[in-house]
This record gives structure tokens, C-alpha cells and sequence, in this order.
């Protein structure tokens, strides 16, 4: 990564994610919130998380976050979420598919 966003400046003075702002669902999350729904359990929770974050963030921001192998593990699941930006996702997905391998 380049130059990363300070962690300071990712949330409001509430608390709250700047990436999601205007985002209904995702107004509230914190970037604890976030890291926690990415660890989840529940493959729903993390494609909510991941694609969230793929939609709302910079791709290399995306990578600060989560690990290649959990990229490829749940973007069948994230795409759905990932908006505007999944051909672009999907194009970096195919490529870490072809230098990682199918997770």
C-alpha cells in the first residue's frame, strides 16, 4: 500500500466508519464492528463485511484489512454486496485466483 489512511481519520467523532456513511445499513459500524463482522463465523456477516468494504473503500485499503486467501474464500459470497464495483473486483479476484490458486 501507498500511503494508508491513517486509522484516526477513518472514523467520525462518533465513532462511526466515514466509508459507510450514507450506506443505510452499515451508518453505524465502527471500524472494531467491522474487523469483528470479518472474523465472523457466519458466511452471511463476513459477505456483508468484505463486499461492504469492497464497495465503500480503496482496493488497496481492502487488502490493509483482509488477507488474499479470505478474498478468495468469500467473494462468491461479497459480490453481491460489493455495488458498482464488482467488475473490478472481479477482475482482481480472477487475478489473485490465477497467482494464489481457488481457496
Amino acid at each position: 500500500m501507498i500511503y494508508p489512511t491513517p486509522t484516526s481519520r477513518l472514523e467520525d467523532q462518533c465513532g462511526r466508519l466515514l466509508w459507510f456513511k450514507g450506506v443505510e445499513e452499515l451508518e453505524t459500524w465502527s471500524l472494531d464492528r467491522l474487523l469483528e463482522e470479518l472474523r465472523q463465523d457466519s458466511d452471511e456477516g463476513r459477505s456483508l463485511a468484505l463486499g461492504s468494504l469492497m464497495r465503500c473503500a480503496r482496493p488497496d485499503e481492502v487488502f490493509r484489512w483482509v488477507e488474499v486467501p479470505q478474498i478468495i474464500a468469500d467473494w462468491r459470497g461479497a459480490r453481491r454486496y460489493a455495488g458498482d464495483r464488482q467488475p473490478l473486483w472481479n477482475l482482481i479476484v480472477s487475478s489473485l485466483i490465477g497467482c494464489y490458486g481457488p481457496q
